[in-house]
């Protein structure tokens, strides 16, 4: 069976539980927001963009009357019919083919190519 994991970061309501659904700023310390008791329905924070707002959420949240729930995920993929999904492997040799055919175009119309800077 193939596993996907995924860890993200959800807002929680405090008193209720509810997850964060939607939130629209109304400018001036005013907030809508909607929440759901479906986790799946919830906004998602990634990782890498949690870390770069740490403080910002934080206060965020505290705003919301939430706090931040990180979540760690695992998915089983599974065709409709129970089989198991097979992996598919990616040839990166097409993707070198490309940047070399965008360059020598570029080349021939006369831009400069990225590896003389500029």
């Amino acid at each position: 069976m193939t596993k996907v994991t995924a860890k993200y970061y959800v807002f929680r309501d405090k008193k209720e539980g509810e997850f964060l659904e939607s939130y629209e700023d109304r400018g001036r310390l005013a907030f809508q927001n909607d929440y759901t008791d479906e986790i799946q329905n919830a906004l998602t924070m990634s990782e890498e963009g949690y870390e770069k707002q740490k403080k910002e959420l934080k206060n965020l949240a505290k705003a919301f009357g939430a706090e931040i729930i990180e979540v760690n995920a695992t998915y089983e993929l599974t065709y409709p019919n129970g089989d198991e999904v097979r992996e598919i492997e990616k040839d990166d040799s097409d993707e070198l083919k490309q940047i070399l055919a965008k360059t020598l175009v570029d080349g021939l119309v006369g831009r400069k190519p990225f590896w003389r800077g500029e």
